[in-house]
C-alpha cells in the first residue's frame, strides 16, 4: 500500500473537488475511469481504500486527483463534504 500523507484542506483543492463533482455524477462512476479534469485526471475508487480508522470518520467515496506527478486522495462522507484529503507517496 502506498504511504499516505494527510494533508490540511485549502481552498485550491476543494475548489478543484467542487468544480469535479459539479460535472460528474460520482456514484454513476465506474471505478478507476479516468476523467480528465483541468490538468489532471480523477477518478472513483472502491471502498477498500477508505481510511475510517485513520481520520475517525466514515467515508463514503474517494476520489483521486492526479495531477504533475502528485495524486491527492479525496475521503468523502455520505453527503460529499471532505473528511480527509491525502497526499498519496
Amino acid at each position: 500500500m502506498a504511504g499516505h500523507l494527510p494533508i490540511p484542506t485549502d481552498e485550491t483543492l476543494e475548489a478543484i473537488l467542487k468544480s469535479f463533482l459539479k460535472k460528474q455524477y460520482i456514484y454513476l462512476m465506474p471505478y478507476f475511469q479516468r476523467y480528465e479534469h483541468g490538468n489532471g485526471k480523477m477518478y472513483r475508487l472502491p471502498d477498500e481504500y477508505f481510511m475510517n480508522e485513520d481520520h475517525g470518520l466514515i467515508d463514503d467515496e474517494v476520489i483521486v486527483l492526479s495531477y504533475m506527478d502528485k495524486s491527492f486522495e479525496y475521503h468523502l462522507d455520505k453527503d460529499l463534504k471532505i473528511n480527509q484529503i491525502y497526499l498519496v507517496m
